[in-house]
């Protein structure tokens, strides 16, 4: 079962069970909330409110319930796991058992390995069918202990539309093969509706190397790009050494060319060597006008991870320096791939994000960002937190910035006001965990979590 706890620096989320796999799928309002929830939190029959975080009381001799998360929200097709938890009253001493709960039609339920004997591990995966239309249904759930002292309840399952596009691909799905292995690291949407996958592969002849796809907007790949489709870049035989890693990020220029970024390692070490950023025009072509290598530009021992084409054209790199310490760095570079800004700060780098005022947001274990001259802003209050990696990163219209990542056993989505410090109308404190349930009962309880009481 997962909790979360705020204090004066960090919120925390953590998981009972390491090897939780499954996340509730859910979405988050602009309050942070999940999109969709009732609004006064009565989520299970015969319960008021979310009593805002207090510990969960259950009668003398009784025993209330816990589900993570409070609300399940699924899209069309997809699956979601639940969490049934208990809270023991004073001088209660029984094991409640959870049975097979029954849904609507097009939900099916079932334990985890599809075992009905593991329901009473405490938890149930909800598949919604594809064709179940988009609104809130109901789960009808019974706990009951060795003495017949029984729990019924009601879990609530918001339905989001979000089916597969049959229309795209295969049935909305595609699958692309190229040499013995492939794999996807980032794609764009160009201004005419066909997309750009990038990754690293490797060839038949053993070389590995930045791959390029791209797809028309009915998910066919576009033989007029490149060669049947597909561009790529193999420096196994130059001295930038072999591009393990691939390609990490991509972007699509105004005019239509498109801009990657991947990391070169040592020749047989697997050690980073250098980023790579590389331009190709229209037609899949390296752009010979790019860079100082025929399209292409090596910058020194940075593993990137971020990119971002700005309005005037130049184009910012951001990654992890491979000195003592780690740091980020930042490149900013002209329309012809020259560097013009270089900028450090002492943080991890997973992601890159512009304002409207031209600076930089960087995030990692750390939130800062950088002046458009390259120094780091000290007047920004970011996020400064060793047990919270962010993988994930929006700046919003209002230049708020909302950043998604690791903590502990679960997920957590923050948001910073567009000056830096938490935005404190969203979830608890600026941030809300997205929760992996757990698998096992648990006297613990997640705060806000609804329950019902035993009779």
């Amino acid at each position: 079962m997962l909790s979360c706890g705020l204090s004066a620096q960090a919120l925390s989320c953590s998981s009972d069970h390491a090897d939780d796999a499954l996340g509730d799928g859910g979405r988050l309002s602009q309050d942070g909330g999940r999109d969709g929830a009732s609004g006064d939190g009565s989520g299970v029959d015969g319960v008021g409110p979310s009593d805002g975080g207090t510990d969960v009381t259950a009668p003398p001799n009784q025993y209330a319930l816990v589900f993570t998360p409070p609300q399940a929200t699924a899209f069309q097709g997809e699956s979601v796991s639940v969490s049934v938890g208990y809270v023991a009253g004073p001088g209660y001493t029984g094991e409640p058992a959870l049975t097979t709960p029954t849904g609507p039609a097009g939900m099916t339920i079932q334990g985890y390995l599809g075992s009905a004997a593991s329901m009473t591990a405490g938890s149930f995966i909800v598949g919604v069918a594809p064709n179940v239309a988009p609104g809130t249904y109901r789960i009808q759930i019974t706990v009951s202990d060795a003495r017949g002292l029984t729990v019924n309840a009601t879990y609530p399952v918001e339905v989001l539309p979000g089916k597969l596009d049959p229309t795209f691909g295969s049935g909305g799905t595609l699958t692309t093969t190229y040499g013995t292995r492939m794999g996807a690291a980032g794609v764009a949407l160009q201004g005419d509706g066909k997309l750009v996958v990038c990754g690293g592969a490797r060839t038949v002849a053993g070389a590995d190397v930045l791959l390029l796809v791209r797809y028309t907007p009915t998910g066919s790949v576009d033989t007029t790009f490149g060669a049947s489709g597909m561009a790529s870049i193999d420096l196994s035989s130059s001295d930038a050494g072999v591009p393990l890693a691939g390609c990490s990020a991509i972007a699509v220029q105004s005019d239509g060319k498109i801009v990657v970024t991947g990391l070169a390692t040592a020749s047989g070490t697997g050690a980073p060597k250098a980023a790579i950023v590389a331009r190709f025009d229209t037609a899949g072509a390296l752009d010979p006008s790019f860079g100082d290598r025929a399209g292409l530009t090596l910058l020194g021992g940075t593993n990137p991870q971020g990119l971002l084409v700005e309005p005037g054209g130049t184009i910012v790199v951001s990654g992890n320096s491979s000195g003592v310490p780690a740091q980020t760095r930042a490149y900013r570079m002209n329309t012809s791939g020259a560097v013009i800004t270089t900028a450090d700060s002492q943080a991890s780098n997973r992601a890159l994000g512009r304002q409207s005022t031209g600076r930089w947001i960087v995030s990692g274990y750390h939130v800062r960002r950088i002046d458009t001259d390259g120094g780091v802003d000290t007047s920004f209050a970011g996020a400064a937190e060793t047990d919270n990696e962010r993988y994930g990163l929006a700046i919003q219209s209002d230049d708020k910035v909302v950043s998604g990542g690791s903590t502990g056993g679960g997920g957590v989505v923050r948001r910073l006001l567009a000056q830096g410090g938490p935005d404190n109308s969203f979830g608890a404190g600026g941030a809300t965990c997205a929760a992996r349930t757990g698998r096992a009962w648990s006297r613990r309880r997640r705060p806000g979590s609804e329950r019902g009481a035993g009779p």
